[in-house]
C-alpha cells in the first residue's frame, strides 16, 4: 500500500475496516469480500495481500477473528476486543483530563 496522496495507506484501510464493524458489528466476510464490499469506498482499492496483513494484525489484537470452515474458506469478523462503541479520549486538549 502507498502513504503517497490518493493511495490508501494501512492506517486508513484499518480506519474503514473498523468504521464498517461499527456499522456491522455482526459482519463476517473472506479477505475478497471485505475488500469488495467493506472497502468499497477505498479508491483506489488496496491489494488483497494488504488487506490480509491489516486484518491478521488486528486479530493479534484481538479486534479481529480469523474463522477457518470446514471447506477451509476463512471468514473475518469483529473479535472479542471488539467494541462497537466508540472509545473517548482519555485526556482532554493538552493531555489533562478535565
Amino acid at each position: 500500500m502507498s502513504d503517497s496522496p490518493g493511495g490508501s495507506t494501512t492506517v486508513a484501510v484499518t480506519g474503514w475496516i473498523m468504521t464498517y464493524l461499527c456499522a456491522q458489528p455482526a459482519a463476517s466476510d473472506t479477505v475478497r469480500g471485505i475488500r469488495e464490499w467493506w472497502l468499497s469506498r477505498v479508491s483506489p482499492p488496496p491489494p488483497e495481500d494488504a488487506v490480509l496483513a491489516i486484518l491478521e494484525d488486528l486479530a493479534r489484537a484481538g479486534l479481529v477473528l480469523r474463522q477457518v470452515n470446514p471447506d477451509r474458506t476463512v471468514l473475518w469478523s469483529a473479535g472479542p476486543g471488539f467494541s462497537a462503541q466508540p472509545k473517548r479520549a482519555a485526556a482532554g486538549p493538552g493531555g489533562s483530563r478535565p
